[in-house]
C-alpha cells in the first residue's frame, strides 16, 4: 500500500496552549503538515473538538443550494405540497448531513 504524503495530514485535537510547541510527525522520514483543522468525508473537524465550524459550513452550502434551487424554481407559484417535497429532497438533506455526528455536540464539546 503506498501512503500519498500530500494528502496525509496531522491535526492533533486538544485545548490551545499558547506556549507548547507543535511536535513534528515523521512517516518514510519525512515531515507530515500538522493542520488546525481538517476536512473528513464532508465534516470540517478543528482541534478544539466543538462543531461549530462544521455546522456553519453546512449552513452556508445549504443557502448556496437554496439560492440555486430559488434560480430555478418560483416556489410561489408551487403547490404548497410540491414545494416541501422539493425542500425535504434537496435543501434539508444538505443542511442536516452528519447531524447524527455534530447534533449531539451543539451545546458541548469532545473535551467535557
Amino acid at each position: 500500500m503506498e501512503v500519498n504524503l500530500k494528502k496525509t495530514k496531522v491535526t492533533i485535537f486538544q485545548k490551545p496552549m499558547s506556549k507548547q510547541q507543535t511536535p513534528q510527525f515523521l512517516f518514510a522520514n519525512k515531515i507530515l503538515q500538522v493542520t488546525q483543522d481538517y476536512n473528513y468525508l464532508g465534516l470540517k473537524l478543528t482541534t478544539n473538538g466543538k462543531f461549530t465550524t462544521a455546522m456553519k459550513q453546512l449552513a452556508d452550502n445549504e443557502k448556496h443550494a437554496m439560492f440555486s434551487t430559488k434560480k430555478k424554481v418560483d416556489f410561489h407559484s408551487l403547490n404548497p405540497k410540491l414545494a416541501i417535497k422539493i425542500f425535504y429532497s434537496i435543501i434539508s438533506p444538505i443542511l442536516l448531513y452528519n447531524s447524527e455526528v455534530w447534533g449531539a455536540f451543539i451545546n458541548s464539546d469532545l473535551n467535557k
